[in-house]
């Protein structure tokens, strides 16, 4: 078939659009099947959760001014360093952020480390659209999306698993407070190293 090189240009950029695409969503399954079930944290390793926290504030900062949203760090425990799976961590701390990035249409992006105990509690707070009690337990599920934002919001309903069983496998639990219209924050904890 011939094409004029407009179009062709187009094509080509169509396929990789779709392949990069596929690519996430294999990167998504896999993660999703290396933290599944049973998994427990072997590689714990101190981490310095302000340097993390910071660094993906320095990462996803563009996709917030993009909205026009304020995305910062709260808090400076005085125990900065827990123990835990680095790539692990910084990948839920991203699910996080992506997702309240992508559900906020104005306002703010919060990291809060907040010192409990023996134990740092981080939650990531966000001014969006809320999320329904329905909703709440359901958003954990794979391929799971609300039905008000399954056409608005790009994705593939894999962050918020993949977010949960990492979580899960630092002895944790990833929790969600939300009300529609209120914004959400979704926080679990990690021992001080």
């Amino acid at each position: 078939i011939k094409m004029d090189k407009n179009r062709r240009h187009q094509f080509i950029q169509d396929i990789k659009s779709e392949a990069r695409k596929l690519t996430k969503l294999a990167e998504g399954l896999k993660s999703v099947t290396d933290y599944k079930g049973t998994h427990v944290a072997q590689d714990l390793k101190p981490v310095n959760l302000v340097d993390m926290v910071d660094q993906v504030v320095r990462l996803l900062s563009q996709d917030a001014r993009k909205k026009r949203l304020l995305l910062k760090r709260d808090g400076t425990p005085d125990s900065k360093t827990v123990l835990g799976e680095p790539d692990g961590l910084i990948q839920v701390l991203i699910n996080l952020v992506v997702n309240a990035i992508q559900y906020t249409e104005q306002g703010e992006v919060r990291i809060i480390l907040e010192e409990e105990g023996n134990h740092i509690k981080i939650t990531v707070a966000d001014t969006g659209s809320g999320i329904s009690s329905s909703d709440q337990e359901l958003i954990f599920n794979e391929f799971y999306r609300t039905k008000q934002h399954a056409t608005k919001v790009r994705g593939h309903g894999l962050g918020l698993s993949i977010a949960r069983d990492i979580v899960a496998s630092h002895q944790s639990l990833l929790e969600v407070d939300s009300e529609p219209g209120k914004g959400s924050r979704f926080y679990f904890t990690l021992p001080v190293r």
